[in-house]
């Protein structure tokens, strides 16, 4: 690869996470300015007090597996040995893991305050799954240099997300005023706007996944030991790395809701202008992100020069 490709990668990569940070810079407005109560600003405190909770939690679902496998396939290791191996251990610990934190989720959806919705919690490890497995797939579209279809799948299911927020959040409950006795209205009426902004990102997740299709279908359940315990070797530290970096970007969500000296709802809601600020002043980091998007698997694949 040369440095000219390098660029051009850098701009497709570039284009995409801008075009995906400026619908969630648009995205952000448009939800602070249909949920202008005092609780249902809380509410936007409690679900991005969740989302960070899962930034931590996929760092252990994905355990630095994606770094692992463009190291390998700079290396020469047989790609689809590679692909499959890093898939199939995927699949295996996000089922685990999904099954750990469903059978407990009474007492994750009381450390979380979302009272008394456990399905909210099936829906966010539905989340961590669908991203975990789209992870492989992705990084194959990088080692593979097909930054534009890489970029239309992220920014599509972005979309999903924004469509589904508006419908849900600003359409629904003039709809469900109008029509209070049909099936959807009863469901709609014992949900929150927490569970709407969650099932939003589920089908985001979820539409993403089906859209790497392409990446993924010739998977098989195929395991190699020998290469499996090389990968997990290679990346297991980037386990501490990850959650060292989680740390910095996401605890102080948690932390302030915690550690303000306010009552609940006011503390939530002091957490909900924080989240929203926050959301749109990390658009500066996007020249950073595309670049490492690009830079990753070119650097791995020039390591021995």
């Amino acid at each position: 690869m040369s440095i000219k490709k390098l660029a051009g990668q850098t701009l497709w990569y570039g284009i995409s996470s801008i075009a995906a940070k400026v619908i969630l810079s648009l995205q952000t407005p448009i939800i602070t300015r249909l949920l202008n109560k005092p609780n249902t600003v809380a509410q936007y405190g409690d679900f991005s007090v969740v989302f960070a909770y899962i930034s931590f939690i996929n760092v252990v679902y994905t355990y630095g597996l994606e770094t692992a496998y463009f190291r390998f396939a700079a290396k020469g290791e047989d790609k689809d040995k590679l692909f499959q191996t890093s898939f199939t251990s995927l699949f295996v610990t996000t089922l685990l893991f999904s099954t750990i934190l469903i059978l407990f989720r009474d007492s994750i959806n009381t450390f979380a305050g979302l009272e008394g919705h456990t399905e909210y919690i099936i829906w966010c490890v539905l989340i961590i799954a669908a991203d975990t497995m789209a992870a492989i797939p992705f990084a194959k579209l990088r080692q593979d240099g097909k930054p534009r279809k890489y970029a239309f799948i992220r920014v599509a299911g972005i979309f999903v997300n924004l469509f589904l927020v508006i419908y849900l959040i600003a359409y629904c409950p003039e709809k469900v005023d109008n029509n209070p006795n049909t099936g959807f209205s009863k469901w709609y009426l014992q949900n929150t706007n927490v569970g709407f902004l969650i099932l939003a990102n589920l089908a985001q997740s979820l539409f993403t996944f089906l859209l790497l299709l392409g990446e993924w279908k010739e998977w098989r359940f195929k395991f190699d030991t020998n290469l499996w315990k090389r990968l997990i070797a290679y990346c297991y530290p980037m386990i501490i790395v990850g959650l060292g970096g989680m740390v910095n970007e996401t605890l102080d969500r948690p932390m302030l809701r915690k550690l303000i000296p306010l009552d609940t709802l006011h503390a939530k809601m002091e957490v909900a202008y924080y989240a929203a600020n926050y959301k749109i002043a990390i658009f500066i980091t996007l020249f950073i992100q595309a670049f490492k998007m690009s830079a990753e698997p070119f650097f791995f694949s020039h390591a021995e020069d």
